[in-house]
């Protein structure tokens, strides 16, 4: 509870008499100073009163325009205020916004003048989030105010910071470059996992890719037409998503990065094909698989659940059966080859230790995950910190049923000499995420 200026005057009158008082002994201005005194403290009570009935009966509507957003998108929000005001008093309502976020437009608060019982006054504004994930309000402040005190009281409880909103990281999911590019460059919008052909054209729906429209069937007909890509015509895609290590230290900045370009993929995904199939793992630990999922939301609640885990399992450097046999398939003869070569010498030790070689467990679960559907197309996210092991044994596997696998790479985790040792790994290509 803090003074008004009315009231800090009366505060220095009474300091001013109670001096004067002392100094000169006069009666007459101690009675005006007590009597000032006493109609503080009223006031004062009084006011206390003021606080309990209008903090007893504060509420608060809010609605947005979505709940489930990009980072970065602004916001509509409307919110309707309401409590019963008595005489002489004036409230200032004020929406304290979610961390992470800043006012576009508009105005967050609102005047009520009483007396009133259940006043209601509303405002609208705009809020763009910065951060990514679930976020809420953090409730309302409401400043009490009348001639000579006011108050400021901050409401918290969960029907105050309502309604809770999902963001979504930004990221741009490219598809449609090639490889070998790294560094920061500005692309504006995600464009769709296309094929090689297409395969039919429809009429434009809402939402759409403009760049997918066929201006030669629009023309013809005098309606809008898209066209249709045949690579994913048939089976969804598989989305492989490679949560880092929770011992590790790894840049927040990549992660949102590498979640949202899986994002951008899954919708893409619904778009062509109405949905895909999903694969967290982390390092050569198989954490889940969903055959079919066309949800963002669902999708992110699954990887958040399992995010921060330790791997319980770590490669370094390990061979499976499988790379052992497509480096002695790319040797027409070993033993033809010079005896005192490298090369030649690996071969000889790794023909003695195939026959032993038992295959690993992320070796089998992720030939079940491949037998569960026909994959055609691998897109593997993954900050490629580490060892690659776990990534090199998804590629070879993915070609051994002749699958695209193409690497999505945070562009933060880009850079020359990374990339060039991302590109060894045999994908069929590898794109940057920005």
């Amino acid at each position: 509870m803090e003074l008004t200026e009315r009231s800090l005057g009366i505060v220095i009158l009474i300091s001013g008499l109670g001096l004067y008082s002392i100094l000169s002994d006069d009666v007459p201005a101690l009675v005006i100073l007590l009597s000032l005194a006493v109609f503080l403290f009223f006031r004062a009570v009084l006011f206390y009163h003021t606080i309990t009935l209008v903090s007893g009966s504060v509420a608060c509507e809010r609605s947005v325009g979505k709940t489930i957003i990009r980072q970065g998108t602004p916001i509509p929000v409307r919110t309707a205020w309401s409590c019963t005001i008595p005489e002489e008093c004036t409230v200032t309502f004020e929406d304290l916004i979610p961390a992470g976020a800043a006012i576009q437009n508009g105005t967050a608060s609102a005047n009520i003048s009483g007396p009133g019982e259940n006043a209601t006054v509303s405002g609208s504004y705009s809020i763009s989030p910065v951060v990514s994930g679930d976020i809420m309000f953090m409730g309302v402040r409401a400043i009490i105010r009348d001639h000579y005190f006011t108050s400021a009281i901050e409401f918290r409880l969960e029907s105050f910071r309502r309604p809770a909103l999902h963001i979504e990281p930004v990221a741009i999911f490219e598809h449609d470059e090639g490889s070998g590019r790294y560094g920061e460059t500005e692309t504006e919008k995600a464009s769709p996992i296309h094929g090689y052909g297409i395969r039919s054209f429809r009429h434009y729906i809402e939402g759409d890719d403009p760049r997918t429209i066929d201006w030669k069937m629009t023309a013809k007909h005098g309606k809008i037409f898209v066209r249709e890509y045949s690579g994913l015509a048939g089976e969804p895609p598989l989305l492989v998503v490679d949560l880092p290590d929770a011992s590790s230290e790894y840049s927040t900045r990549s992660y949102d990065l590498m979640i949202g370009g899986m994002n951008d993929a899954l919708r893409a995904a619904v778009r062509e094909n109405r949905g895909c199939s999903l694969l967290i793992i982390s390092g050569p630990n198989l954490l889940k698989f969903v055959p079919f999922e066309k949800s963002t939301v669902k999708a992110r609640k699954t990887i958040d659940t399992l995010r921060g885990r330790r791997r319980l399992l770590s490669w370094y450097r390990t061979l499976d059966p499988g790379h052992i046999r497509v480096f002695l398939r790319n040797r027409e003869n070993p033993g033809s080859h010079d005896q005192k070569s490298f090369s030649s010498g690996l071969a000889q030790i790794y023909q003695h230790f195939l026959p032993a070689a038992p295959r690993s467990r992320f070796e089998i679960q992720f030939k079940g995950v491949l037998n569960e559907r026909k994959i055609t197309g691998i897109y593997l996210f993954s900050l490629f910190n580490g060892d690659l092991s776990h990534i090199r044994s998804v590629i070879l596997q993915g070609r051994s049923i002749n699958a695209r696998v193409i690497l999505q790479v945070p562009s933060e985790s880009a850079g020359p000499g990374m990339f060039e040792k991302i590109s060894r790994l045999g994908a069929s290509d590898v794109k940057v995420i920005r």
